[in-house]
């Protein structure tokens, strides 16, 4: 870290999951340097440069804290936590429902394009998405895509979601509280004030009372629940709450 004691914050994990809100809101904080996932200065076409060219922008920075995004690298996250010193994490989770219905506006049809994708074994394509998959997630993952139909894009996204997040357990972050914690969305919007405060102070930032006035809760429930089919709702429902559990675990006085 540098001299200056700066601290480095990365927000992780799945699309869709409020994660621009999150660093919108906390650039609202003069004392923070903040990176979205197309800042230049660290990023390139979505990825990161190099944990060597984001520990130069730490060192560099005036700031008490430097926050970065790095989505499409979150099945790293443990990699640049274990190599920069003080460096934290948060997983941003949402209710698969939200998140699938969210996707599917978005990027439409290309839920239904990652299931055929994998099905294929098409690494090349998936790029980032086929990175740390573990095998036997990949095998569970895969029997999903079976009771997927061929361009059904939500359910395509509620694969996806389940197979994006499941990255949180395989990768051991779950036991690593003392420098990544699982952060809900809805929690976070339901009582912003309360969960940045705790967010700063596990991160060792400087609190500050503006951040919370951006986050707002319109879009919990916004949409009726996708209809998918119940094999995949019922992954993603049991992986919801296995989130949730590890985030009261994880954030608990």
């Amino acid at each position: 870290m540098s001299e200056r004691d700066t601290k480095l914050l990365a927000v992780v994990g799945a699309q869709r999951s409020g994660t621009t809100m999150l660093l919108e809101a906390l650039a609202h904080s003069a004392a923070l340097e903040v990176h979205q996932e197309t800042s230049a200065a660290v990023m390139n076409g979505f990825r990161m440069v190099s944990l060597e060219r984001l520990a130069a922008v730490v060192a560099a920075s005036d700031a008490a804290g430097v926050v970065i995004k790095p989505l499409d690298d979150s099945q790293w996250i443990d990699h640049m936590l274990a190599n920069l010193d003080g460096s934290r994490a948060v997983w941003m989770f949402r209710d698969w429902r939200d998140v699938v219905n969210s996707s599917a506006r978005k990027w439409p049809g290309h839920g239904a394009d990652i299931v055929a994708r994998f099905v294929a074994g098409d690494d090349a394509w998936l790029d980032w998405r086929a990175e740390r998959v573990a095998a036997g997630t990949r095998e569970a993952f895969l029997a999903l895509c079976e009771e997927v139909a061929a361009g059904d894009d939500h359910a395509g996204w509620a694969a996806w979601w389940w197979l994006r997040n499941r990255l949180f357990f395989d990768l051991g972050l779950d036991r690593l509280a003392q420098v990544v914690r699982p952060l809900g969305y809805e929690g976070l919007v339901m009582d912003p004030a309360s969960w940045l405060a705790q967010l700063c102070a596990f991160a060792g930032l400087p609190d500050a009372d503006v951040m919370a006035a951006s986050v707002h809760a319109r879009s919990v429930g916004k949409s009726a629940a996708p209809t998918v089919p119940g094999a995949v709702a019922d992954a993603c429902d049991q992986l919801f709450a296995s989130l949730v559990e590890a985030s009261a675990l994880a954030w608990r006085p």
